[in-house]
């Protein structure tokens, strides 16, 4: 070669270099002044240097393996939490001004929950492609947990650069994500946190980031939160909450109360509606709209559900031993919790009494709407166990009459928003005749719940509702006092 002979070169011998038995990565060359073959000296040397050399480069890739392991998530192939914290620690000790955002993915556990993992983990691989490219200009992408992901990025301090950033990020996960013929849309909030000194530290400004994500996913109009200081008493606050709520558990700290459902003349009762409350040690009675979303978030929905139905079953037990009329308990699910396992758990619990006939199921319009392909066929399946089904807040939504004339489903309940103002307001009282119209055309019963006064009352028996439920009646009371109502009620 020219090369080799400007340099003197006339011999070369190499031998090939390999790291495992098939895994050829190049190879080991001796050169010499002179035009000759290698002596034995001189190939004992290549097959020692090669050796030498290919324990090295097999030492490399190890700890390649092993910084991969430590520092990059397998699945999305981003860095991971732990790479986070070298690397923040590395920014702030430089002194550079940054911006770390906490990406949440809303409601993702209903992805792995009906689909299964192998498509959550394709969702999760596709988000982070998508964050990756659209924040070309971040300090780094990260991983940090199964649905969250991390983005540390040069900005300065600025409300506007994070609103800028937070809608970067909604526009690259707007469209759909698809896998096996299904089709998901995937909602994300984000959490912003800047380093407030020298004197701060990287667990601080992750948890400041951390809570702000949290902050976010309570927002109603907006899917980004920067972190104040008022954020972290709500978050302290709510994690002791939570940590009350799982003794609350375990030691039975609820009661249910009951509000009657009455029939269209307002004279006798239907059926009931179980409604549960909180005694707190220290806090008192805590209504449900406290403590119910927290128990999503934790994923203790399903224990509480079940402890709802004990004690439908207990207090159903007590009329049957004072000869009071049984009545039908509506008990409210939500949506995390409905799936096959946790309502063969409940209805487990109600066919070991016999009671089928006297339970009804309700789900919110909205749940049903979102998840309409998914629930069919259960909600057929508790239907032919004897349980009843309702769509509550029924009119909130927006139902299609296509999804809605499939769902076997045996009443709907005209939500209160649509009652309060129905003796005033034209068009809640045209909404409602369109609800009570197209439910009859579809077989259905209806409800109309937050009947306050007479006038309520009077009107919507006008307009042919089944059933009516509100304070006009009675407010939710204690078993004890449900008891009274009852001996002192007609029934249908």
């Amino acid at each position: 070669m020219p090369i080799a002979q400007d340099f003197g070169l006339r011999a070369c011998w190499s031998v090939p270099l390999r790291i495992e038995k098939d895994e050829l990565v190049g190879t080991f060359a001796l050169t010499s002044f002179e035009t000759r073959s290698p002596s034995l000296f001189h190939r004992r040397l290549l097959d020692t240097c090669s050796f030498l050399v290919s324990i090295i480069l097999k030492r490399e890739k190890l700890e390649k393996r092993l910084v991969d392991a430590a520092y990059f998530d397998s699945l999305t192939k981003l860095s991971n939490r732990e790479k986070l914290q070298v690397d923040l620690n590395t920014f702030m000790t430089q002194g550079k001004e940054f911006v770390l955002v906490f990406v949440g993915l809303d409601r993702f556990k209903s992805v792995n929950d009906t689909y299964g993992h192998e498509t959550g983990d394709y969702v999760l691989s596709q988000v982070a492609k998508r964050l990756s490219s659209s924040c070309n200009i971040a300090l780094g992408v990260y991983r940090i947990t199964g649905d969250e992901f991390a983005i540390a990025i040069e900005s300065p301090r600025s409300l506007q650069a994070c609103e800028a950033l937070a809608q970067q990020i909604e526009i690259v996960l707007n469209p759909s994500f698809s896998f096996n013929d299904a089709e998901f849309f995937i909602r994300a909030c984000a959490g912003f946190a800047y380093p407030l000194g020298p004197e701060d530290t990287v667990s601080e400004l992750m948890r400041r980031a951390d809570t702000a994500m949290y902050a976010a996913k309570e927002c109603k109009d907006k899917n980004f939160a920067v972190f104040t200081p008022e954020m972290a008493d709500k978050v302290q606050e709510q994690v002791q909450l939570e940590r009350d709520l799982h003794r609350a558990i375990r030691d039975d700290e609820f009661e249910v109360f009951y509000q009657p459902v009455m029939g269209g003349d307002g004279q006798s009762i239907h059926s009931m509606e179980a409604l549960i409350r909180w005694h707190h040690p220290q806090k008192g009675l805590i209504a449900p709209n406290v403590f119910i979303p927290l128990a999503e978030e934790a994923g203790l929905i399903p224990q509480i559900s079940c402890l709802v139905v004990e004690h439908a079953l207990k207090f159903m037990s007590n009329l049957k031993a004072k000869n009071l009329p049984l009545h039908r308990v509506s008990i409210n699910l939500s949506g995390r919790e409905f799936n096959h396992k946790h309502i063969n758990e409940l209805m487990s619990l109600i066919e070991d009494q016999g009671l089928t006939g006297y339970f009804e199921f309700e789900l919110l319009e909205s749940y049903l709407m979102e998840n309409a392909e998914e629930v069919i066929s259960l909600l057929d399946s508790v239907r032919k166990r004897g349980i009843s089904i309702a769509i509550d807040d029924f009119g909130t939504g927006y139902s299609s009459l296509s999804y809605l004339k499939k769902f076997p489903v045996d009443k709907i309940k005209i939500d209160q928003s649509l009652v309060k103002d129905i003796v005033f307001d034209h068009n809640d009282l045209e909404i409602s005749k369109a609800v009570v119209a197209m439910a009859r055309s579809l077989g259905l019963s209806v409800v109309a719940e937050g009947v306050e006064t007479e006038a309520h009352s009077l009107l919507l028996s006008e307009l042919g509702v089944d059933y009516l439920q509100g304070y006009f009646f009675s407010k939710p009371v204690p078993a004890s006092e449900m008891e009274v109502f009852l001996h002192n009620s007609k029934t249908i």
